[in-house]
């Protein structure tokens, strides 16, 4: 069971990443400007208290400050997808 949430959750990840990636292409394509998206970027959409004022871990804001949301949720992605085929293997 939990395997296969594991399994749509990264999936979506996946997918999530490779289509801000497009996206942004397209908007290079279409206006000539790269639209960089971090994820603190993304956490301030959604409204993350934090994300718009952190009180603690300044470190940790900066460093997700800087790093795309894209490579984030690919990363996110593939570490599961790696940790199932451990976890597979196992069996």
């Amino acid at each position: 069971m939990i395997t296969g949430f594991v399994w749509v959750i990264s999936a979506i990840s996946l997918m999530l990443g490779i289509a801000i990636v497009c996206w942004q292409v397209f908007g290079y394509l279409w206006v000539g400007e790269w639209r960089a998206i971090s994820v603190i970027d993304f956490m301030q959409t959604s409204g993350n208290v934090w994300a718009l004022r952190p009180a603690r871990w300044h470190m940790l804001h900066e460093f997700l400050n800087v790093m795309p949301v894209s490579v984030a949720l690919t990363s996110i992605a593939l570490l599961s997808f790696w940790i199932l085929q451990i976890q597979h293997k196992r069996k």
